[in-house]
């Protein structure tokens, strides 16, 4: 099978700091929204790619901050959500998504298992690979970790507006 990634389109995993001495370990799975070229932009316009459903606007460069002020190694996931939502099992329909938002994806219209499988093996695995890596390089060296994720959300989801300025998820 011919990869999805063309050889120019870097790694879906870039980490940063990796040998930071903090015990946390940030991670942005929605850093970018960038398409692989394959994909031909799935169907959506450029307004649409720099809009909240391609990508946590402000999310990277918060968690680029954190990461030089805890000096806590970071991992950043390369591609938009609406490519593969690392933060999505690849049984999850939210995974490609259809629809995101309000706005039709035509590029996740009607996936084959095989163009699924594709995205598996050229996003979703090779990003949480990297990271499983890291953190076995931490366990192996004793160090404690905790895992944060950095995201950012829009004031108004769906044609209704959050009553809700910050949220802290955990677990």
């Amino acid at each position: 099978m011919k990869s999805l990634l063309g050889v120019d389109e870097p790694h879906p995993a870039q980490i940063v700091n990796e040998h930071g001495s903090s015990p946390f370990v940030l991670i942005c799975e929605h850093a970018s929204n960038r398409i692989p070229e394959n994909l031909e932009s799935l169907g959506i316009s450029e307004q649409d790619r720099n809009r909240h459903i391609a990508w946590d606007i402000g999310a990277e460069g918060v968690a680029r901050l954190l990461s030089r002020l805890l000096d806590a190694p970071l991992a950043l996931q390369r591609y938009s959500r609406l490519a593969y939502d690392c933060n999505r099992p690849p049984d999850s329909p939210g995974a490609m998504p259809e629809m995101s938002e309000t706005t039709p994806i035509p590029g996740n219209k009607g996936l084959s298992a095989a163009d699924k499988m594709a995205r598996v093996e050229a996003i979703y695995w090779p990003f949480h690979e990297r990271l499983a890596r890291m953190l076995d390089a931490r366990a192996c060296e004793g160090r404690a970790t905790s895992l944060v994720t950095i995201h950012s959300f829009t004031k108004l989801y769906k044609g209704k507006e959050r009553a809700v300025e910050l949220g802290i998820l955990f677990d």
